[in-house]
């Protein structure tokens, strides 16, 4: 028999399917990825008050199986409540580095344990800590932890996060725009100090030709912000400066809150066109979630000099991108 004769699902009464089908479906199901479900989930923090242990919050998770003849099957569990692992004191002899590990221990398969006499209510996954990783157990690693000699309280500092979901989403926006006829006259002049400066381009002050509203999905929780201003217009010697792009509430103010780091320029001679180009990866905040978050591309002199300028033509233009991630929150 090459078949398993009952795959998921037969629905008629009486008919029972296998373990491994199964598994089967939970690996095909999530791409036989191991890791967390969600950004949150599992994440391993010291003791609220620091103590000789750590705490796991609630959360989800997969692990593909490591066992031998277990190929294309996976284990679905969820941790409901904070649980905590006890985290043994070190001497004067040394430090230790360790891991905390979810690990899925099941009888069925040489290495998974004993048949306990009572199997309904025997524990099958739970969190583990181990002196190494391996690629050959059914586990994931959720976080290392190192700890300094004649040390029993671990701190947060000691803990580094090793969580990775099993299936991150991940979105593009990509929002080109060329300049056309109307766009002529787009001159930078603002000398105002980074992060202020002035949107760049803005056709007469109109918000929709300076800033961009991006819809945020709800599970990001980074973004890679990417903007490019093509054929920018120098004009003999306008000086040196800088462009970025300032986001969120308040990012169109001359006080914005959030921004990427400054980009610089230096255009010291003329009658040419330039390109420039940024990308910085952020953090998404909670509340930006599920949301249009404003973006501003900006720019100043820091240096300007006269009878110069640099400007946006009929013969530039602009794209802006974000791509939104999934990835573990700490």
């Amino acid at each position: 028999m090459t078949f398993d004769p009952k795959p998921w699902f037969i629905g008629l009464e009486g008919v029972k399917h296998s373990a491994e089908v199964a598994r089967t479906l939970a690996w095909a199901s999530t791409n036989g990825a191991s890791g967390i479900i969600q950004p949150k989930d599992l994440r391993v923090r010291a003791l609220s008050v620091p103590g000789g242990g750590v705490r796991i919050s609630p959360g989800g998770f997969v692990i593909e199986s490591k066992y031998a003849g277990a190929a294309l099957q996976s284990y679905i569990g969820r941790a409901p409540t904070e649980t905590t692992v006890d985290i043994p004191a070190t001497g004067s002899s040394g430090g230790a580095t360790r891991y905390v590990v979810a690990r899925i221990n099941d009888p069925d398969y040489p290495g998974g344990g004993n048949v306990p006499t009572d199997p309904d209510n025997a524990t099958y996954a739970l969190p583990m800590l181990v002196s190494s990783l391996s690629s050959s157990r059914t586990e994931i690693p959720l976080a290392k932890i190192v700890q300094p000699a004649n040390t029993g309280t671990i701190t947060q500092s000691m803990i580094t996060d090793l969580r990775e979901i099993a299936n991150p989403r991940e979105k593009s926006v990509i929002v080109p725009r060329p300049n056309v006829t109307g766009d002529a006259g787009m001159v930078l002049k603002s000398t105002s100090a980074y992060p202020d400066g002035e949107w760049f381009p803005n056709v007469g002050g109109q918000a929709n030709n300076g800033r961009y509203d991006i819809p945020v999905p709800t599970w990001a929780t980074r973004m890679q912000i990417r903007c490019e201003w093509l054929g920018i217009g120098v004009s003999s010697n306008p000086g040196v400066g800088g462009y970025w792009v300032s986001f969120g509430p308040g990012g169109g103010s001359n006080d914005p809150k959030h921004y990427t780091q400054f980009f610089g320029w230096n255009s010291t001679s003329g009658n040419y066109r330039e390109n420039w180009i940024m990308e910085q990866e952020v953090n998404v905040r909670s509340e930006w979630r599920g949301t249009d978050l404003p973006f501003y591309p900006r720019a100043n002199f820091t240096t300007k000099n006269s009878g110069g300028s640099l400007a946006l033509s009929p013969a530039s233009g602009m794209v802006f991108s974000v791509r939104f991630l999934e990835v573990p929150e700490i």
